[in-house]
């Protein structure tokens, strides 16, 4: 092997060993491989370098799913447990044959579910079997088989007794077809005349309360994820503007008003349409109320002056206590 101006003390044996050693020679007159010919090598040798994966052991490992049983389990829990699963055995096995339901961020607010609540699989959980427990059936002695005695026979000769006549029957009269009793007559319903605009105001008027007060559940909130993010204030039930679960609409409004006229229209209907109620603080087109708060509210009889109501939304104790949770 020919050395262009070096020495080695082991040949090279494959192609790496030849690219290092001709980025590694150095470029002398009587030397055919120079600098601008050794950046062609070094490139080829810096694309074929092998370079060796990024670790793993760094990266969050997969927590699984958090689930709910809907019955037992044997080595996971009982009824009612909630723990962290594998996803591919809730997807494959679980949640297929309704052993177990997900556990959505909605689902732990319907439930009431704190992360007090979340605990750990139990392994060592094994039903227990069911005893059945089985009443022996008393045994029945057999009775003895009694046999008849044997009549004598008498060798007197006896005259056959006469056998009775036959009394007769008297014969029963034909029966006489008898007419359908007579249906009685349906009593007509009483035909109620509908209310009149004059009416209708004087209700809304006089009958129904000037102030309607109405509640609502408060919609659920994230909770924190980080004990760095600020806190929200505690609320109450004067606190205005918080957002609603269920929004009030003008429908909802009417349907209060007419329950509460119930006693007073005598079965008769309250002719009102949505379109003839409208919020006066909020612009025109809108008929939802998103959160607690006082309105106004207008309600448009014929050409007659609109009605002025006021309407209070609220909301419980109980879901004040959830949104400050």
């Amino acid at each position: 092997m020919v050395s262009h101006g070096c020495s080695l003390s082991r040949p090279a044996t494959c192609l790496a060993g030849l690219r290092r050693l001709a980025i590694s020679s150095p470029s002398r007159p009587g030397s055919t491989i120079t600098t601008a010919g050794r950046a062609p090598v070094a490139a080829a040798a810096a694309a074929t370098a092998q370079t060796r994966a990024k670790s793993s052991h760094l990266r969050p490992q997969d927590r699984g799913v958090l689930v709910r049983l809907l019955e037992d389990v044997p080595k996971f829990g009982r009824q009612g447990a909630i723990f962290r699963t594998e996803r591919g055995r809730m997807r494959n096995e679980w949640f297929p044959t309704n052993k177990a339901e997900y556990l959505t961020r909605m689902r732990l607010f319907e439930l009431d579910i704190k992360p007090d609540d979340i605990g750990e699989r139990d392994r060592a959980y094994f039903p227990l079997p069911q005893v059945i427990e089985v009443v022996p059936t008393p045994k029945l002695k057999p009775k003895p088989m009694s046999t008849p005695a044997p009549k004598p026979i008498s060798m007197s000769m006896s005259t056959p007794k006469p056998k009775p006549k036959p009394t007769p029957q008297p014969q029963s009269k034909p029966e006489t077809l008898s007419e359908p009793a007579p249906k009685p007559e349906p009593i007509p319903k009483p035909v109620l005349e509908p209310l009149t605009y004059a009416q209708i105001y004087s209700l809304l008027s006089n009958d129904a309360p000037e102030t309607i007060q109405m509640q609502r559940r408060l919609a659920p909130q994230s909770r924190r994820i980080s004990p760095l993010v600020a806190s929200r204030p505690k609320v109450n039930a004067n606190t205005p503007d918080l957002p609603l679960e269920v929004s009030v609409s003008t429908d909802d409004v009417l349907d209060h008003i007419r329950g509460h006229l119930r006693g007073h229209l005598d079965g008769r209907p309250l002719s009102l349409k949505p379109e003839q109620v409208r919020f006066v603080n909020l612009p025109r087109g809108v008929f939802q109320i998103k959160t607690t708060g006082t309105y106004q509210l207008e309600i448009q009889v014929a050409q007659l002056h609109p009605i002025v109501k006021t309407i209070e939304i609220g909301t419980d104790s109980k879901s004040l206590k959830q949104y400050n949770a």
